[in-house]
């Protein structure tokens, strides 16, 4: 399958992703909440918040993934 390096490789890059979208997701979550003059804005900012949190849980799971893979593998 996956060498014990390659698995620790990807779960560090994975783990990378996961914090680099901490940031935005905090940043468009803060703006969901401020009052927008315009409806269509806070919509917009609403998917955007989903979208970022959807890649966060998925970065994520792949961290846990690739963890736990490289447990078993020791």
């Amino acid at each position: 399958m996956f060498s014990e390096v390659n698995l620790w490789v990807m779960t560090i890059i994975f783990f990378f992703v996961f914090l680099s979208l901490i940031m935005p997701l905090i940043k468009e979550f803060n703006e969901v909440h401020k009052p927008n003059k315009h409806p269509s804005a806070a919509a917009e900012n609403t998917v955007k918040a989903f979208i970022l949190s959807l890649a966060l849980a998925i970065s994520g799971l792949l961290t846990v993934t690739f963890t736990i893979l490289g447990l078993i593998n020791q």
